[in-house]
C-alpha cells in the first residue's frame, strides 16, 4: 500500500501501533520508502477472523428489534405528514403569487 511521505512520517512519528488487515502495519523503512508494507491473511484465515468478530456482536432480542421497527415506521410517517404539508404550503404559496402575477398582467 503506497503512502505520501507526509502520511508515512505521521505514522512513524505516532507511538502506537496502527491496526492493518490483518494484524499491524510494519514501519519498514517508512521514511525511506515512503510506502508500508501490510501483513495480508490468507482467505481461510480471513473468514475465520469474521466468523470469530460475528460472535463478538450483541445481537438485538426480537422485542428489541420489533420496538426499534414501530419507531422507525412511526417516525417515517411524521415525516412524511410534516412534508406534506410544507409541500402543500409552499404549492399554496407558489399558486397564489402566480394568481396575483397574472391579475396584474
Amino acid at each position: 500500500m503506497r503512502l505520501s511521505p507526509a502520511l508515512c512520517l505521521q505514522v512513524s512519528d505516532s507511538s502506537r501501533q496502527l491496526p492493518g488487515a490483518g494484524g499491524y502495519l510494519a514501519q519498514t523503512k517508512c521514511e525511506q520508502l515512503g510506502e508500508l508494507n501490510v501483513a495480508r491473511p490468507s482467505v481461510a484465515e480471513f473468514f475465520r477472523q469474521v466468523q470469530a468478530e460475528t460472535r463478538k456482536v450483541s445481537w438485538p432480542s426480537m422485542g428489541e428489534t420489533r420496538q426499534t421497527t414501530i419507531m422507525v415506521m412511526i417516525m417515517a410517517g411524521i415525516l412524511a405528514l410534516f412534508f406534506w404539508g410544507v409541500d402543500k404550503t409552499l404549492e399554496f404559496g407558489v399558486v397564489a403569487l402566480l394568481g396575483l402575477i397574472e391579475k396584474v398582467n
